[in-house]
């Protein structure tokens, strides 16, 4: 038998606990924005990962702007298919 879990919160990956920029994308409006001095190509795939649009600029060396720019998921759900 097959339990499924609702409400449970999304991890970033592979069990590790969401990082600060994962959590404040998930808590941010739109329009928002933070610095960060993780990598510009490691910002991106936590925000692909969770399905938010943002654009990321270089504030300092080695420092990045992040803007939440919008709300999407990143794969359409797909019907289920019935057998013929």
């Amino acid at each position: 038998m097959i339990k499924l879990e609702t409400g449970v919160d999304m991890i970033e990956t592979r069990g590790r606990p969401p990082s600060e920029e994962h959590m404040l994308l998930k808590s941010m409006k739109v329009g928002e924005s933070f610095l960060s001095t993780k990598r510009r190509e490691t910002l991106y795939q936590i925000a692909r990962a969770i399905g938010v649009k943002v654009r990321i600029l270089q504030e300092a060396d080695g420092v990045w702007r992040v803007w939440k720019r919008a709300n999407v998921r990143t794969r359409p759900i797909k019907p289920v298919k019935e057998d013929l």
